[in-house]
């Protein structure tokens, strides 16, 4: 991702949501040197005290405010002329009471002021949060096009990151129009879009040579950045997209999976087995793929033709045998299977840490992997 950047000269921001932990930040942004981070938890940005440029990516409450002080405080202010620390904003309420906030600290504190960054959320089609186009705004917009996982191509991807630099643009000209100066920050995009922009510099579709010539051109006079936060560990509803870069990945690259004992057998009409992990283990993510909340993956010879597709009401999942009767290769009680989930953020949030191997390494026991560590997850908010 961060070649992608440098080849593409806009920059590259972190999100740091899916596997809350130091070590899998560390591998996003390297080990040295200042980052540029969007953590969507407070907690997130207390554990990852670096020097660095950090937003909090989730339009700030009131009560958030004096934790955020606090960081800021602590990482010292400013990074590269810009504050350490930015906050979302989308309603002029909340905008009013953060700035009597940080005024009321500076009064009571005695202390020098400390910068944060105004980071201006625009609703670009999602329509989850952000100001819609054509509301007054300020110096950084930030988008998030949570809804390119509904594109099934690279050139899918990039319609939709080429709309949210659009809703943007006209958002920077009426901010030029309403007397506000200086060289805006636009930054866009969700894993999707944000990792099929590795196919822009080789792609020869028209939509990429369309947005390759109009991000030449709002970088005359604006800064880009593209965000994302899943996309290390991948997830079958990243493979649904098709985005990623050729050469096409597959399965085989998924980063993430839950470790599920079987307590049960069916042998009905179509075989069946029950396992130790349901809703909460696997969430209720649909894939438009297929149904289903998960796939079991074929470690240890098993075929990946065993998926998740019923919740019992007490919470064990119901896997069922989808390939070909003859093929089917018969599992026991007792036995551990690593299933793929279907979106690996809202997966990681049940558990408190993750056991990572080498999946070139089977050494183990009954060649199972080898634990090679293990990464202790932040909880709370």
């Amino acid at each position: 991702m961060l070649k992608t950047a440098r080849l593409l000269g806009v920059g590259s921001r972190a999100h740091v949501k899916t596997l809350k932990t130091t070590e899998l930040a560390t591998l996003k942004v390297g080990e040295t040197g200042p980052v540029n981070l969007v953590c969507s938890t407070l907690v997130g940005m207390e554990e990852l005290l670096r020097h660095c440029l950090m937003l909090y990516g989730f339009p700030a409450p009131p009560s958030a405010i004096k934790r955020i002080i606090r960081i800021a405080e602590i990482l010292g202010g400013q990074c590269e002329d810009k504050p350490n620390v930015g906050i979302l904003i989308d309603n002029i309420d909340a905008l009013q009471i953060a700035c009597k906030t940080i005024e009321k600290h500076i009064q009571s504190t005695g202390g020098p002021k400390c910068p944060i960054g105004l980071w201006i959320k625009i609703d670009t089609g999602y329509h989850r949060a952000g100001i819609p186009n054509g509301s007054p705004a300020l110096e950084i917009f930030y988008s998030h096009d949570g809804h390119s996982y509904a594109g099934n191509n690279p050139d899918d991807a990039n319609d939709g990151l080429l709309a949210e630099l659009l809703v943007l643009k006209d958002v920077v000209e009426m901010a030029y129009a309403c007397g506000l100066e200086g060289r805006f920050t636009l930054s866009v995009g969700a894993t999707p879009t944000a990792t099929a922009a590795h196919n822009l510099v080789a792609s020869n579709s028209e939509t990429a040579r369309t947005l390759m010539g109009f991000l030449h051109r709002v970088k005359a006079y604006c800064d880009v950045e593209l965000h994302a936060g899943v996309y290390p560990v991948l997830d079958l509803q990243q493979l649904a997209t098709g985005v990623r870069p050729f050469p096409q990945i597959s399965t085989s690259n998924i980063g993430f999976s839950i470790l599920a004992e079987i307590a049960s057998i069916y042998n009905r009409e179509r075989p069946e087995a029950l396992i130790a992990a349901g809703s909460l283990a696997l969430s209720r993510e649909p894939c438009k793929s297929y149904a289903g909340w998960g796939i079991v993956s074929p470690w240890r010879d098993k075929p990946d033709k065993w998926s998740a597709k019923k919740v019992e009401v007490f919470d064990p999942e119901i896997i069922n045998w989808d390939g070909p009767l003859e093929k089917l290769q018969p599992l026991i009680v007792g036995e551990k299977l690593l299933i793929w989930p279907n979106y690996a953020c809202i997966v990681g949030a049940h558990f408190g840490w993750y056991l990572v191997i080498d999946s070139d390494d089977t050494t183990g026991n009954a060649n199972g992997y080898v634990i090679k560590d293990v990464w202790v997850r932040w909880r709370g908010w």
